[in-house]
């Protein structure tokens, strides 16, 4: 991936981490700069290009730069608009929307919701500069980590490789075994294939988290958890745990919503409450989640319990009361922690914190940005893009 940023024309230091970029325009990439040990997750939108009107004059195209510093952190889904400027070791967190010629300062995190660029919080990050880390969090040399990294990717591609290669066979045996014409053998065939392959990817998938990447211990208030660096032995288990549930999640996608997600989730070390659908397996957070009854999970929510902090990637626990629903392509942050019945509205993001349920009044987070610590979320709110919105512990509205 950095190479192929550099053949691009990018400036990107070979020891920055840059995942999967899609949306990703070459004609503008070297406008782009990534200082070493940035982490970039999956899927950032970097907008070089603007069109800006002088007085009467004819539209222009204009490009500037964006600079992402050293040990930065930009991530999923989050896009940066023209000039932007991210100091070492400042944030951005997922799906979040950086205005353009911003400059975020060493650390801080920007946090926001793509679409609406009014609506951006400022944060300190964690200055826990000292978290202990085991062999599995110590930063390795650039060479080390890589070879680590591609030799665990290619296992996982060649698991892949021998799913293909089963589910051409078994084709060629349905042709063969059934009584009747080719085309519709495959026809009848297909589901089941799918089911038997997604059925491997997903015990490969639980197998590796219980007996290579192991249990996952989140931070509970003082008590330190799992800690690793950004280019650490940790890290490139954790990247290939993750391209494993990717993979489970595409081929079992027919099933979403079914008692199945839950039961790899429960097998993943999540905590899962009876009656409750998932739409998605998701990061391997599974350890620092638990979820109530009832609950509703839609296939493009994601709750993410992994956070970068000061060079260290953690994980803080998660919680979802009874009769919770995540709607629509929605976020939840590390450290929050739902009371029941509670429903979070399409393109909404919380931030961690406790969020409870005023008495006899329903809750519906919606296309907003909140923080509880603990917090009250007041009154229902509108199925409007502009309903109102307000953090009743320290005035922010």
């Amino acid at each position: 991936q950095n190479l192929w940023l550099k053949l691009l024309g990018s400036k990107v230091h070979f020891g920055a981490e840059v995942a999967c970029m899609r949306d990703f325009r070459a004609s503008t990439a070297h406008f782009l700069s990534i200082g070493n040990g940035a982490f970039l997750a999956g899927n950032p939108r970097f907008c070089n290009s603007e069109l800006v009107q002088h007085d009467q004059a004819e539209l222009t195209l204009r490009h500037s730069p964006i600079i992402i510093g050293d040990g930065a952190f930009v991530g999923f889904g989050a896009a940066i608009l023209p000039g932007t400027t991210i100091e070492a070791g400042g944030a951005v967190a997922d799906f979040a929307l950086v205005g353009a010629k911003r400059s975020i300062k060493s650390g801080t995190t920007i946090i926001g919701v793509a679409g609406f660029s009014e609506r951006v919080l400022s944060l300190r990050r964690d200055q826990n500069d000292d978290i202990p880390q085991s062999w599995r969090g110590q930063k390795l040399s650039l060479f080390t980590y890589q070879a680590i990294l591609i030799s665990m990717l290619a296992y996982a591609v060649t698991l892949e490789y021998y799913a293909f290669v089963s589910s051409v066979l078994l084709i060629k045996a349905a042709v063969i075994i059934l009584p009747f014409s080719s085309l519709i053998a495959i026809f009848i065939s297909l589901p089941l294939i799918r089911l038997f392959i997604g059925t491997i990817f997903a015990m490969i998938a639980v197998v590796h988290k219980r007996l290579i990447l192991g249990k996952i211990k989140y931070m509970n208030g003082t008590t330190n958890g799992t800690a690793w660096k950004a280019r650490s032995v940790g890290i490139a288990i954790w990247l290939v745990q993750f391209r494993l549930n990717l993979a489970a999640d595409a081929w079992l996608e027919h099933l979403a919503y079914t008692e199945v997600f839950s039961i790899i989730w429960r097998a993943m070390g999540a905590v899962v409450g009876h009656s409750t659908r998932l739409g998605r397996i998701g990061p391997p957070d599974h350890d620092a989640l638990r979820v109530g009854d009832r609950c509703y999970i839609e296939i493009t929510s994601a709750i993410y319990s992994h956070d970068f902090v000061n060079g260290n990637l953690i994980f803080k626990c998660n919680t979802l009361g009874c009769d919770v629903s995540l709607l629509g392509p929605s976020a939840i942050l590390p450290g929050t922690n739902f009371d029941n019945d509670i429903v979070v509205g399409p393109g909404s993001m919380t931030l961690g914190g406790a969020y409870s349920k005023p008495q006899n009044t329903p809750i519906h987070v919606k296309f907003g940005l909140y923080k509880g610590n603990p917090a009250r979320i007041c009154t229902q709110y509108e199925d409007r893009a502009d309903a109102d919105w307000r953090h009743d512990n320290d005035g922010v509205q």
